[in-house]
Formats: structure tokens, sequence, C-alpha cells
């Protein structure tokens, strides 16, 4: 993630920078899109045959070799980042704050759903058919993100993000039937296409060149702490109603917080402009 990301954040500057973050997310829950299919079809036939999609690391290994360039970009091509944004004076601790929330928010159903589906009567093949077409919003998310956040800015596209999860957090406890299940599936792809292109596009508009790869490991242990936390509500008492109810209000602190923060940038810009 680290590679992948500095390789971009090299080659391409400013909205061309977002439009490309925002197609590797698409790429990335394509992915998710896909291998959820397949890993519900070998979870079928056996359980141990899923682990075979790792074997596509090979063929990654081909196309990486084949396709990424050699060399490195000039300091001219590269660009050199500033410190802030242009649109507010959003930090770096805010941004990474905000990819671990993002992911502790949007993982939550991924590890209660197929609990809650299987109750529902659904198989295993069923279940990531259902799981995919939350990666398959997101990849249309993602797809719209560089166009939104033009429009309305970086930070209230952050909040909405983190609003969308917040509602799907919200459907997912209420759902007695599939629904309410796909509407939620609805609001958390919106929001995980909204967030998680968002923060690596933010890292790189906030760091010098010098520091990229640095501020990049941050990112990525911040997104993988917010998985962590995540594991951690199996540990939780009671049903999957509840463990839903706790984080969408978790979700909705966090999307005041963003909200304020944005409120807060808005207030500093005008100040400075008078």
């Amino acid at each position: 993630m680290v590679s992948g990301t500095s390789l971009i954040s090299h080659w391409y500057q400013g909205h061309e920078r977002l439009k490309m973050l925002a197609q590797q997310g698409m790429a990335i829950e394509l992915g998710g899109v896909l291998f959820l299919m397949a890993a519900g079809i070998l979870a079928g036939i056996g359980w141990y045959w899923p682990f075979a999609i790792y074997l596509l690391a090979w063929v990654m290994l081909l196309m990486l070799r084949a396709w990424v360039p050699r060399r490195t970009p000039s300091d001219e091509q590269a660009g050199i980042a500033t410190d802030t944004s242009s649109d507010s004076g959003i930090g770096m601790v805010w941004v990474y704050l905000a990819a671990a929330a993002a992911m502790m928010l949007f993982f939550t159903p991924i590890v209660l759903l197929p609990l809650e589906l299987s109750g529902m009567g659904l198989g295993e093949m069923q279940i990531g058919l259902f799981l995919a077409a939350i990666s398959l919003v997101a990849v249309v998310a993602a797809m719209l993100l560089p166009r939104i956040a033009r429009q309305i800015g970086e930070n209230i596209t952050l909040t909405l993000a983190f609003a969308s999860i917040t509602v799907s957090l919200i459907l997912f406890g209420l759902a007695e039937d599939m629904k309410l299940m796909s509407l939620g599936a609805l609001f958390s792809g919106i929001g995980f296409g909204f967030s998680i292109p968002l923060v690596n596009h933010m890292t790189v508009e906030r760091t010098p060149t010098a520091r990229r790869g640095r501020n990049f490991a941050y990112l990525s242990m911040a997104i993988f702490s917010g998985q962590f936390l995540t594991s951690l509500l199996e540990f939780m008492p009671g049903q999957a109603a509840l463990v839903f109810t706790v984080m969408a209000v978790a979700g909705s602190v966090t999307t005041l917080i963003y909200l304020l923060v944005w409120w807060n940038g808005r207030g500093v810009q005008n100040a400075q402009q008078a």
C-alpha cells in the first residue's frame, strides 16, 4: 500500500493525482468484488479453497515487472506538496484518525454481517455476493469522488463519508430483512468509496516529497489499526444489533467532529481572506 500510493504521488499532481488515487480505490474495491465472489464460490466447495486466491500474488509480481516504470520521476515531475490543504488547515493527525475511524466503522459490518446473513438463510455464495455488492458500490463512489471533492471540498466530502457509513450501521442494526440490509450496503459502499481514496490524497497534499514515504507508512498503520480494532468487536457482549448501535453512535460522534473541523477550517480561511 505504501509503495503503490507513493508511486502515484510521484507521477501525478493536483486534481490528476486525486483522480488517479480514486482509480486506485476503484481497483481495490473491484478486487473486493471479484475476490469476495470467488471466495464465496470456493468456500462452497471447501473451507480451505479461498486461500488459493493468494497465488495471484505471483501474477501481480509479473504485472509489476511488465508495467511499472523502473525509473523515478524528477523533482519537477514529482512536485513539492505543502503541509496544509488548499481548502482548510486540517493537519496530518486528523487525516490519520480519519483513516483509522473509517476502516473501523466500515469493517464492523464486514465482521458481523456473515453471521447475520447466515441467520437469514443465506449460504456462503450468497453472502459473498452481498459483500461483493458493497465493494461494487464503493467502486462507483470512488469514481465520483474527484468531481465531488472538487465541487464541495475535501473536508466536507470526508464528513459525508462518515455520515454515510453511520447511516449504514443504523440500517444494519435495524434490518430484519434483505430490504434494509441492501439499503445499508448502499450507504456502506458510498462511505468507503469516499473515505480511503480521499485520505490517501490528503496525505499526499500535506506532505513534502522527502517525507511522503514515512507519512504513507503512518497512514497504512492507521488503516490497519482500524481493521485490528474491528476484530475486538467479537469480544463485545450482546447481539449484533447492539454492536451496530454502539458503532453507529461512534460514527455519529466522528461525523460531528469532522464537521466541526471543516467548519473551523472554513472560519480560519475566511479570516485569512478578510
